[in-house]
């Protein structure tokens, strides 16, 4: 009997494209597909059948590809277990393979490793945007102390609004690098955020970390930001 398997199985490991011209002759001249063929007829179906399974198999693979994969990330008190990747460690692997782009959106940045990955990253990575809260202060020190030998930062910090609640922040704490590696994480960019406090977040890579660009530049020019004066090479 045909199994869903034999095709899964087939389609791993075979070369053929079925969506080739002359597909369908391709596939009954393979012995192995042949093989497949029969057993889809003895229930009464035909090789086009096979085809069209093989056809989606492909679509979906490729879709997933281009998706990427999910992964885990945590923040967790010293001593705990816990089956995801540390968040400092992501986000040092995030930011040594920038080479176009940096944006981060944090409520506050200051961990000084955080910091000095950022910096180093400035050395090969010619455009990053920095976006924190106003009553955080972080975006002014990591503007008014970057470092001149290197590619500027341009920072930002929302601005105070009549229309806003009194307690309105920049609440954000998302880091996408090169338009197809995005963190979204419940950790400040912190000491404690970095380590000792309990923080879950997500790392998309692929389509889905792009379609947040668009997002960020939204937010970026909705007019609730203000650019502030920094630091960097001219």
């Amino acid at each position: 009997m045909l199994l869903p398997r034999d095709l899964v199985k087939y389609q791993s490991k075979s070369s053929l494209d079925p969506f080739a011209p002359g597909a369908e002759g391709l596939l009954r001249g393979d012995p192995e597909a042949n093989q497949l063929i029969m057993e889809a007829e003895k229930t009464g179906l035909g090789p086009e059948t096979i085809l069209l399974a093989l056809r989606s198999l492909k679509i979906a693979a490729t879709t997933a590809s281009k998706a990427g994969a999910a992964e885990f990330v945590a923040t967790v008190p010293p001593g705990v277990s816990c089956p995801a990747r540390p968040t400092p460690v992501v986000i040092r692997e995030m930011l040594a393979k920038a080479c176009r782009e940096i944006i981060a959106l944090g409520y506050e940045i200051s961990d000084k490793g955080v910091i000095s990955m950022l910096h180093e990253a400035a050395l090969v990575c010619p455009q990053i945007t920095i976006i924190c809260d106003r009553e955080r202060g972080s975006a002014s020190r990591l503007a008014s102390t970057w470092p001149t030998d290197r590619f500027p930062v341009t920072c930002y910090e929302n601005r105070g609004a009549e229309n806003l609640p009194t307690f309105s922040s920049m609440h954000c704490k998302t880091l996408l690098v090169d338009g197809s590696d995005l963190l979204i994480t419940s950790a400040n960019f912190t000491f404690h955020g970095m380590g000792g406090n309990m923080e879950f977040g997500i790392r998309l890579q692929g389509d889905q970390a792009g379609a947040s660009r668009p997002a960020l530049m939204s937010l970026l020019n909705s007019g609730h930001f203000q650019k502030l004066e920094t630091g960097g090479q001219n």
